[in-house]
């Protein structure tokens, strides 16, 4: 089961401004390529600051579309935002949660979130592509996409341009280095 890492990030590499949640920085054509890029696969995993930092747009398009499951600690806190089947709460139990993909049947999986989430399956190698867009901003501090401790052999597949200013990088991960 391909799992697509899906990110936006500074050209220093930085996926949020400064202690700012989310991604507020993200340009129109990376949040409608996003869209689409979202709606192209069966699931979309996300960890819980992720959710919480964006959860109107995550409640919107689990609703409109893909379904979401947000990897949390705590999912009961969040029994009020459920909707059974399109938004779900689980915590992370790595052979629960492959056990509860296959019997779904998703095949195509999107990860978005932080650098917590990003690291727990980049480490189990469980990550086959990287989508990272690169707006034409610089943060003076901010959270990276992984934490440094990581080493993540990566082969570009494509690049390409979302708008006169906006990059797309597209990379199949080889291994942990």
């Amino acid at each position: 089961m391909p799992i697509s890492l899906i990110a936006v990030q500074s050209v220093n590499g930085l996926i949020t401004r400064n202690d700012e949640p989310g991604t507020g920085f993200a340009s129109e054509a990376d949040l409608s390529w996003f869209k689409e890029i979202l709606m192209s696969h069966d699931l979309v995993l996300l960890g819980g600051a992720t959710y919480r930092a964006a959860r109107e747009a995550i409640i919107r398009g689990a609703e409109e579309g893909t379904p979401r499951w947000v990897i949390t600690r705590k999912p009961d806190e969040y029994l009020e935002d459920r909707i059974p089947g399109k938004l779900e709460f689980i915590r992370l139990d790595e052979a629960a949660l492959f056990e509860a993909i296959v019997e779904c049947g998703y095949e195509n999986i999107a990860l978005v979130g932080g650098p917590a989430i990003s690291d727990w399956f980049l480490d189990r190698g469980l990550v086959s592509e990287l989508y990272l867009t690169v707006e034409p901003v610089i943060f003076s501090s901010g959270k990276p996409l992984v934490t440094p401790a990581r080493n993540i052999d990566l082969h570009l597949t494509s690049v390409s341009q979302l708008s006169d200013q906006t990059l797309l990088l597209h990379y199949g991960v080889r291994t942990a280095i």
